[in-house]
């Protein structure tokens, strides 16, 4: 996976463009912009939920002593407030391990929108570049559509000053709705409620009739755990059911006289 990423991202830096690709994503805020295509907006706000959203992060390609963050709508500050030289009121940043530097690696509103042709599928993918005024640095984060869970991954520093990182999210898929970055995010608790429930029921049932069967020597439906009590169910589920619709019933009796 890793190589891939390494791959599409050299491409990306050696040569945009190469691959002709004529649709464009049309900046509309910091964090948005609309396909020519028509197929819809790509809309980054689904996926902030933090400031900054995907914060400290090492990077898995070109690694180095540093972490990254990242937040896709919201400046956000990291280190000492008000420092030029420092991460204040960025969209990307680089610290230092010891948490004693802090570099800005561009603002929301120099972020630009561009659109590339992925290597690997040959569709379209959109790419959101941020400048800072000062430092000559800069980053970029590609942004994969997917339909699996929302993943941000930091490449890291690719070529000299310039900084890839990766978003893998249904969000970045134009036209995606709200709730898109939970799409594919794991199994809810209802599943996981529901597998429990049917996991006991299996073990009750399979694990009672094999102890009743070799341990007890039961023969017919009393190797069923329990036996007497699941033949009256029915029984039981009936006089309930009558005991509750009962009053109903001469209340409709009254009524009529």
């Amino acid at each position: 996976m890793f190589l891939t990423l390494t791959c599409m991202s050299l491409l990306w830096l050696a040569g945009q463009g190469d691959a002709q690709n004529t649709t464009s994503c049309t900046k509309d805020s910091a964090c948005s912009c609309t396909m020519s295509d028509g197929t819809g907006i790509v809309n980054l706000q689904f996926v902030e939920n933090g400031n900054p959203t995907y914060k400290d992060q090492v990077a898995t390609i070109a690694k180095d002593e540093y972490l990254y963050s990242w937040n896709p709508c919201t400046p956000f500050t990291e280190g000492p407030a008000g420092d030029p030289d420092s991460c204040t009121n960025m969209a990307a940043c680089q610290i230092s391990n010891d948490q004693q530097n802090f570099f800005g690696l561009g603002t929301h509103d120099s972020a630009e929108f561009a659109t590339d042709t992925d290597p690997d599928t040959g569709g379209t993918v959109v790419t959101v570049v941020y400048q800072t005024s000062g430092s000559g640095r800069a980053s970029e984060v590609l942004l994969k559509c997917t339909t699996g869970a929302t993943v941000f991954t930091v490449l890291g520093e690719l070529q000299q000053g310039q900084y890839i990182f990766q978003l893998e999210s249904p969000c970045c898929c134009p036209g995606a709705a709200a709730g898109c970055a939970d799409m594919g995010g794991g199994i809810s608790g209802g599943t996981i409620f529901l597998i429990a429930l049917i996991s006991v029921i299996v073990v009750y049932f399979v694990g009672g009739m094999i102890v009743m069967k070799f341990v007890k020597g039961a023969q017919g439906l009393e190797i069923i755990p329990n036996s007497g009590f699941w033949s009256s169910l029915p029984g039981y589920i009936k006089a309930g059911v009558l005991f509750i619709v009962s009053p109903c019933r001469r209340g409709g009796k009254y009524d009529s006289i």
